[in-house]
């Protein structure tokens, strides 16, 4: 298929109502609630088309940003989607990947503090050593818990 081909066929994949309009784009999101997440459709308004995408603008009564995002239509990760069963499937997938580096970060993290406590131990021991060190120039000798004083 060439490039020509490509841009008809991605923009035949958005939709258009009866005044030949093109429909909102979609994007599911969440937000946590307290209560556990909560997720919610963005609609996204098609402002104007191009050869390999289209500009988009959030179209919700809330938003007061309306930063204008560019979606290109035959790339495999985009801001939106034409149907709201590719954005959920979109979600879904963010979310998984997500989920994956959360973890991986969860071990690293787990693995530093392991790291931090083998740490903390040798200092512990380091200290006890400089203690005893200090404690045998003081004449008493701390062995298995029992004091010995040396009398010279």
């Amino acid at each position: 298929m060439s490039n020509k081909e490509n841009r008809v066929y991605y923009h035949a994949c958005l939709k258009r109502n009866p005044n030949g309009d093109f429909e909102d784009m979609y994007r599911y999101g969440f937000i946590n609630t307290g209560l556990g997440p909560k997720i919610y459709l963005e609609r996204y308004e098609i402002l104007r088309t191009t050869p390999s995408g289209v500009w988009v603008v959030r179209n919700e009564e809330w938003c007061c940003d309306k930063k204008e995002w560019f979606v290109n239509l035959g790339a495999k990760k985009r801001r939106c989607y034409e149907t709201k069963k590719s954005a959920l499937e979109s979600f879904i997938a963010r979310k998984k990947r997500q989920v994956c580096i959360l973890r991986n970060n969860a071990d690293i993290v787990e693995r530093a503090v392991e790291l931090a406590t083998e740490l903390m131990q040798a200092h512990v021991q380091c200290d006890d050593d400089l203690a005893n060190e200090q404690r045998r120039k003081e004449g008493v000798y701390v062995r298995e818990e029992i004091q010995v004083s040396f009398t010279s």
